[in-house]
């Protein structure tokens, strides 16, 4: 593969990426505003494959969801260092 071709797959990996990452944070700003605001944190850990601290990072996404729907990949790999960063998954008990 060329250079280009690798950078294109990679933009396309970002966009994907992207479509995942507004969804779950669209379905967690849901369920969070069905709960009262002390339920959510022990629904979080109770319901979900992965952190608390994921779970916010998703909904802080999801809230500039349309700011990132016009940025490049490098503005994009930016914007997802956090959840990159993050064990996407914990143990459950």
């Amino acid at each position: 593969m060329t250079i280009r071709q690798l950078h294109e797959q990679y933009e396309q990996y970002l966009r994907l990426a992207l479509e995942n990452i507004t969804e779950i944070g669209g379905l967690l700003s849901e369920q969070k505003s069905e709960l009262k605001e002390c339920e959510w944190p022990m629904w979080a850990r109770v319901n979900l494959p992965f952190s608390l601290q994921l779970a916010q990072e998703y909904l802080r996404l999801y809230k500039i969801r349309k700011e990132l729907q016009s940025m490049d990949a490098g503005d994009l790999t930016v914007a997802f260092g956090p959840i990159f960063k993050l064990e996407p998954e914990r143990a459950r008990p």
